[in-house]
């Protein structure tokens, strides 16, 4: 005979990026162990989805950890709301994150890390002074054609 259990529902999406603060980029894997020692650590179970975030001047790989109210081993929401704040602040400090978001029901939550932010930053505009530079000598090598006029 077929057995139904039932829980409250409640789900969750973490948002982050594979980006870390300094440029570089995590592998999908660095990800992936950074959730698995968490849910060991605390006897969970969550979703990991690649993703891309595609944003003003810019895209990032990235992943959605989804999480669900599990019927086998239900838990009160609020236990499980704060699970999930729990491991966004994980992966916003062990992934340098600037920015990690969570939807719960019909609330996002957004953790930011002022230091990791600063250090985009620079690190930001030290890559577009580089990109300029390396432009510049390209062009000063005649490697790269001269742009055309907009009168033309």
């Amino acid at each position: 005979m077929e057995e139904i259990t039932t829980c409250k529902t409640v789900t969750a999406t973490i948002y982050v990026g594979l980006r870390l603060a300094d440029g570089t980029t995590l592998s999908l894997r660095d990800i992936k162990d950074v959730i698995q020692d968490e849910v060991d650590r605390i006897g969970w179970c969550v979703t990991v989805t690649e993703t891309e975030f595609i944003y003003t001047d810019g895209r990032e790989k990235g992943v959605a950890v989804g999480i669900i109210n599990y019927p086998r081993f239900p838990e009160s929401p609020k236990q499980l709301i704060e699970k999930v704040k729990n491991l966004a602040i994980v992966l916003l400090n062990a992934c340098q994150q600037c920015r990690v978001s969570a939807v719960i029901g019909d609330t996002t939550y957004m953790w930011s890390n002022q230091t990791n932010i600063d250090e985009w930053e620079k690190n930001k505009e030290a890559v577009k002074a580089a990109e300029a530079s390396a432009l510049n000598l390209l062009g000063t090598l005649g490697m790269i054609p001269p742009k055309k006029s907009d009168k033309n």
